[in-house]
Parts: structure tokens; C-alpha cells; sequence
């Protein structure tokens, strides 16, 4: 039995925009997921009709798998802050953001149908809100695509500078 949640408790992603199908380790300085190429699993959406899945939904893919540690490591973050008594405007918020792929690789046209995929992303260096992972997606011992990601964990008091309400 898998020792984590499902991937929606830790992401801000619903299906159909969610292509981690299931968590398979989180640590302090790593994460790895699955997810499956079949009719009917997350990639659903993005599949051609022949059943392939371009190949460029990885860095999605591998994004979303840090989206992943980040969820399990903000709900930690958050819980710590509470009981400091710290408010609740300073708790990480819900969402990230891709702020750069660098080094991207992908060494597939298209995935087969029905291919399980394997993520895994090691964290670089993290600084504050700011984070660094490296990692690939495999499939079958084959490496698909590589990637070197940067994001952003905005707090919640941030989020109104980012995403301003325009007025009525």
C-alpha cells in the first residue's frame, strides 16, 4: 500500500490538467510519480488518435512532480507556522510556479499508447521560496525527456501582487 496521498492533496491541478497519476516517494530531496499513457488515465486529454502522447506534456509532467513535493512539504511548512503563531497571511500558498526549464531534453517524438511513465526530480538547492530540481521521465529503463526546473512557492499574502483583482 502507497504511504502518500493521492496526487490532488498535494496539487492545485484537476483532472483534466492533472497528469500525475499516482505518488510513488517524497523525501527531502527528491520526489518520484507515475502516471500512464492508457485511454482513460491522466494524459486522456492530451492524446493523439492513434493513442501516442507528444512528447512535450514530460515538462508538464516533471513540473507537476515538484508540484507534488512542494504540496507535501507546505502542508508541514504551514502546520510548523501555526503552531509558532504565525499568521495566517504568511502560510505558503496553494499554488507555484514554473519560473524556468533549462536544459530541457526530449528524446521521444511520441510516447506510446498505454506506457507507464516514471518522473523523479532531485532538489538542487532551495532558497527561502525559491527551488531548483533536476530529474527525467522514464518509461520501460528508457529515458523520454530531462529537465532542470525552477519554481516559486508564493505566500499567501503575496498572491493578490500576482493575481490582482480588476475592479467592476
Amino acid at each position: 500500500m502507497n504511504k502518500f496521498l493521492e496526487p490532488g492533496a498535494y496539487l492545485p491541478h484537476r483532472p483534466p490538467m492533472m497528469f500525475v497519476g499516482q505518488v510513488v516517494n517524497i523525501d527531502e530531496d527528491s520526489v518520484s510519480c507515475e502516471s500512464d499513457t492508457a485511454v482513460g488515465g491522466p494524459f486522456d486529454l492530451a492524446l493523439n488518435d492513434d493513442g501516442t502522447l507528444d512528447n512535450y506534456f514530460m515538462y508538464e509532467f516533471l513540473a507537476q512532480t515538484i508540484g507534488v513535493w512542494a504540496g507535501y512539504f507546505r502542508e508541514i511548512e504551514n502546520r510548523k507556522n501555526e503552531e509558532d503563531g504565525g499568521a495566517q497571511e504568511e502560510k505558503l500558498a496553494d499554488i507555484g510556479m514554473l519560473l524556468s526549464i533549462r536544459s530541457g531534453k526530449l528524446r521521444a517524438g511520441r510516447i506510446a499508447p498505454n506506457s507507464l511513465l516514471c518522473a523523479t526530480m532531485h532538489k538542487l538547492f532551495r532558497d527561502g521560496q525559491v527551488a531548483t530540481f533536476e530529474g527525467s521521465v522514464h518509461c520501460k529503463g528508457e529515458e523520454l525527456a530531462t529537465a532542470r526546473v525552477t519554481v516559486f512557492q508564493p505566500k499567501v499574502n503575496e498572491l493578490s501582487t500576482f493575481f490582482p483583482k480588476k475592479n467592476d
